[in-house]
């Protein structure tokens, strides 16, 4: 966790949320955050058994793929 921590600073006005919670906002699933952020696509940090982000996290990664689609 202090790995995560030290390359993922966050902002003290950003607020860490369940990966969970924040499937309700987006069109991905708890599973499919969670895959991405143990596969490092997604800031994430685990703490106990849940997973936790942030929405501006996951506005960056949805971004990042838009961007991706649009050089191919």
């Amino acid at each position: 966790q202090l790995y995560l921590r030290a390359i993922m600073p966050l902002e003290k006005s950003q607020k860490l949320v369940e990966l969970k919670v924040l499937s309700e906002y987006y069109p991905y699933s708890a599973a499919y955050l969670r895959k991405l952020a143990t596969m490092g696509k997604l800031e994430a940090l685990k703490k106990g058994r849940n997973w936790l982000s942030t929405r501006e996290s996951v506005e960056r990664y949805i971004e990042e793929r838009q961007r991706k689609r649009k050089i191919k």
